[in-house]
């Protein structure tokens, strides 16, 4: 799914690329989301959250009553169990996510051109893993990985590890413990937080949180990777392709910068036959057992619990996965 609203004068306080503020159960998975004029990609209270392999990219810098806002994510105040993993944020001054309250995950993500990666810009509670993400300077703005901002409440801890910052001149390499590293801006030295806060042993989601599971945790570079061939919506269009290419060149700069075509690159295929016009191709109904002639089947309950014309589109979105995975070993000579 691609959502990328043009801002249309309306009430810019309110004009988010994504709006889920006090909803709950949620997964966005190869979700590609700009031009958010508030947030591009508003949790703000949301609980039990799943954002996955998506981009957040190019907030815009006009439209708001604030003046420039451009930010990326939020959860929080009062949003909990949130797991932000394999995304690429691209393009923002702030929020690369904001997330204020734990439990929460953050691993594998990719912020690129932004001021301030993850900070809280709430009152800050509980548990933090931030594991494996990858921090690229860009253009725009000098680069803060972490910023522990806020109050304190209860519980607060973060478990930082395999965190990889590239800023050319300042400091290049992988972080487990940003209160001992030089890199950061002198006015932000100690994070806002003393060292008290860091947990030395990651914490175990699985444990403390009922039906957790554990996302799967690549090296911070090997992450960067993956996420630039393979988050968001697929195959990559004409406004993705433009991000990725900034971070390849590391150009770009912060803005909502439309396309007139939103469609170019993208190729059309063929529909397959669908005779009853329930969504899923004649062929794939006969293999799994279905009428093709039924068009009411669709909802039927399969083995794995979900329904037909779920099984049926997921097994799409994961052949083009699977494209955009080979891909990525043809350009690494595997």
């Amino acid at each position: 799914m691609r959502v990328r609203p043009v801002f249309d004068g309306s009430d810019g306080a309110q004009f988010d690329g994504a709006q889920f503020s006090l909803n709950s159960r949620l997964i966005l998975d190869h979700v590609s989301i700009a031009w958010g004029v508030d947030e591009t990609l508003d949790l703000y209270e949301a609980d039990d959250v799943t954002i996955q392999w998506s981009t957040i990219e190019s907030s815009a810098t006009t439209g708001h009553p604030e003046g420039a806002h451009n930010y990326g994510l939020i959860n929080g105040p009062d949003g909990h169990r949130i797991t932000i993993h394999h995304n690429l944020f691209a393009h923002h001054k702030a929020r690369c996510p904001a997330v204020a309250n734990g439990p929460a995950d953050i691993r594998n993500n990719v912020a690129y051109n932004v001021r301030h990666g993850f900070v809280h810009h709430n009152q800050a509670s509980g548990q933090f893993n931030i594991v494996g993400n990858a921090y690229i300077k860009g253009p725009s703005d000098q680069l803060i990985p972490f910023y522990f901002d806020g109050s304190a409440g209860a519980g607060l801890k973060y478990f930082l590890a395999d965190n990889y910052i590239d800023d050319p001149g300042k400091f290049t390499g992988v972080v487990d413990n940003p209160w001992q590293r030089p890199y950061l801006h002198p006015s932000f030295s100690r994070l806002n937080k003393p060292e008290s806060h860091r947990a030395t042993t990651q914490f175990n989601f699985a444990r403390d949180v009922p039906g957790y599971t554990p996302v799967t945790t690549h090296r911070a570079q090997d992450a960067q990777r993956l996420v630039l061939a393979q988050a968001g919506a697929l195959p990559h269009d004409v406004v993705t392709k433009g991000v990725l290419a900034n971070v390849a060149r590391r150009d770009g700069a912060w803005g909502a910068r439309t396309v007139r075509n939103l469609m170019e690159g993208l190729t059309p295929g063929t529909a397959p036959t669908d005779a009853d016009r329930d969504g899923m191709a004649d062929a794939w109904e006969r293999e799994h057992g279905l009428n093709p002639s039924n068009a009411g089947d669709h909802t039927r309950v399969m083995p794995s619990g979900y329904t037909a014309i779920e099984e049926y589109i997921n097994e799409l979105a994961g052949a083009l996965i699977s494209e955009a995975e080979g891909s990525l070993a043809m350009d690494q000579g595997d």
